[in-house]
Order: structure tokens, then sequence, then C-alpha cells
């Protein structure tokens, strides 16, 4: 008798044990804050044979891939699974910026420092195929300075707001929209170029389709009509003044 009970206590103290701790749960987000997300373990808890509802996680940090001051966030949704990864001790002091300090309160793989990865899909829903590059879908934001080696293909519309400064040559198929643009180097238009303001350029040619600018174009250089210079027919053309009046001969000169 004695045996069995204290089998039963020990018994008792190890599910009471599992109960509190906590390695790693799959969870389903519930609330997205501004920088945490409120999520609940999607398996019920079987405590002393009754069955419980997990609790829900509040204030749940997430992973980002970060270092220094560049970082990438993906956008989290209600819905969402992710998988919260519990910490071995306590995390108020971290939380408040505060490290090299002993635990506020002593805890081991507590429900209250957990850290959320996502996000995950179950089987019975649509999972993202593996791709043989890096591949992303969905919108977009970048802020600051980006650098990128190699050829770049576009397909659709680019918008463009502010200044273009291009060093080399521009290829472009299609329609080319810009607020301003400036460009050292050859650019080649196949297709219309609609410009609402400056148009700079040292070196620059167009298809038949022609191009069309409201605006000022201001032209390092010579423009070349049906092989002649625009820039030395203006500066040295004259016309016939015919005796007694009337209409001037067509333009002479280079």
């Amino acid at each position: 008798m004695e045996q069995d009970k204290f089998i039963k206590i020990l018994e008792h103290f190890r599910q009471d044990l599992l109960f509190k701790l906590k390695c790693a749960e799959v969870c389903k987000v519930e609330r997205v804050n501004e920088k945490t997300i409120d999520c609940r373990p999607v398996v019920n808890i079987l405590f002393q044979g009754k069955e419980i509802q997990a609790p829900l996680l509040t204030q749940v940090p997430i992973f980002n891939m970060q270092g220094g001051s560049s970082y990438e966030a993906f956008p989290i949704q209600k819905g969402d699974y992710v998988l919260v990864i519990f910490a071995d001790k306590n995390t108020d002091n971290w939380t408040l910026g505060q490290d090299g300090k002993t635990q506020r309160e002593f805890r081991f793989h507590d429900i209250n420092d957990g850290f959320a990865f996502g996000c995950f899909n179950p089987n019975n829903e649509s999972r993202h195929p593996i791709p043989d590059v890096i591949y992303r879908s969905g919108e977009s934001k970048h802020d600051g300075n980006q650098e990128h080696n190699g050829n770049t293909t576009q397909k659709g519309n680019y918008a463009i707001e502010g200044n273009t400064t291009q060093k080399g040559n521009i290829t472009a198929s299609g329609t080319v929209t810009a607020s301003s643009f400036s460009a050292e180097g050859n650019t080649n238009q196949t297709g219309n170029i609609t410009a609402s303001g400056t148009v700079t350029a040292l070196s620059f040619s167009a298809a038949a389709s022609g191009a069309t600018m409201a605006g000022t174009m201001t032209l390092t250089g010579d423009i070349m009509i049906d092989g002649v210079s625009l820039k030395q027919f203006v500066s040295s053309h004259y016309h016939t003044a015919p005796s007694g009046g009337g209409n001037t001969s067509t333009p002479q000169g280079a």
C-alpha cells in the first residue's frame, strides 16, 4: 500500500513536471500585434486524465533574419502556423534590455519564455514546393541601398518616382515612364518613352515608334536627322532672299 501510494505521488510529480516543462509547440496565430504575436498550441493538454485546452501565449517575439542594422521581416496573419521554442531560463531581463543578470523568477522551459519561428503548413493544406533557386512571391518593400551583380530581368511595368542615374547602356522594349531621367551612356528604346519633367542623356536613340515628352529635354551632344547634324544645321544654314519679296528658298547648308 505504501509503495503504491509512493508510486502515485511520483506519477503525479512526473505529470506535473511534464505539464509545466515546455520545449517546442506548434501554435496557431490568433492575433498579430505591432512586433509580437498571440498564439495558441494546436494540441490540447492531457493532465491527470482530463483534456485541457492549451493556454494562449501572448506577446511572443517573432524570429527575423537580421544582423546589425539590416533585417528581413515577413508578414504574419491570423491563422498562420508557427513553431514556438521555449528558452532554458527566464527571459524577462533580456526582454527589458538587461544582460548579465540573474533570473527575475526561477523557471526553466516555461510557457512565458517562447520565441516564434514560422510559418509552416500542415499536410492537409498546400505546401509551397521546394524550388531550385530562391523564390519570392508577394509584394515586398525595400529601404536603403541595394547592390546587384548580374543581369536583372523585369516582367511587367516598372514605375519610378524620383531621379534615375544610369552608368552604362540601357536597352528597353516597351514603355518607359519617369518623372525625371538621367543616363551616362547609351539608351536604346524599342517602344514609347513618356516623360513629364527633365530628360538628360549623353547618348539617346529611339525606334521608329518615337519618343513623346512633356517638359524640357536637355541633350549633351547632337541630334542626327537622316544623317544630318541638327546642331551643325542650325548653326550654319542660311536662306536665299528672293528679289522683290515673297517666300525664301529652302534651307541651305550642311
